[in-house]
């Protein structure tokens, strides 16, 4: 992966006690980080999951990283890994917690809607760095982890 100096590579390793590859990144806050992100996805999850599981995590990684852009603060670090079986993709910034309701007057907010439709599980929590949103992917109905 060829790395800009709007995206830095925080670090990619092999974590024996979760049994996953970790990719995680640091992006720029800038229109360009949601592209990256989607592309860290890709390339860390392709040909190993579903493609409707890879395409899922996508549409996550864009959205959690679109409202870091937007709502958060400067510092903005994707992790995406494959630990307990299933697509993990975590965003975090240093904002801080939020109401994950639509509250935009303006037709926004709904991008959580469809996380939370596409995922098993999501959530935030607070961190020493900031907030962390994090999101939860099924592997596939006949496809398990390679």
């Amino acid at each position: 992966m060829q790395v800009s100096l709007r995206q830095r590579r925080v670090g990619h390793w092999n974590d024996s006690s979760w049994g996953c590859a970790i990719e995680r990144l640091e992006l720029e806050s800038s229109s360009a980080a949601p592209a990256r992100a989607r592309r860290a996805v890709r390339e860390e999850f392709s040909g190993r999951f579903s493609q409707e599981a890879v395409t899922n995590a996508e549409l996550a990684a864009s959205e959690l990283v679109t409202n870091a852009v937007r709502y958060g603060t400067p510092g903005i670090i994707i992790t995406v890994h494959d630990g307990d079986g299933y697509l993990h993709v975590e965003v975090e910034d240093q904002g801080t917690p939020f109401d994950p309701s639509p509250s935009d007057p303006h037709g926004g907010g709904f991008g959580l809607r469809m996380i939370s439709t596409l995922a098993e599980e999501w959530g935030q929590t607070e961190t020493d760095y900031g907030v962390l949103v994090w999101a939860k992917f099924s592997p596939g109905p006949s496809e398990s982890p390679r």
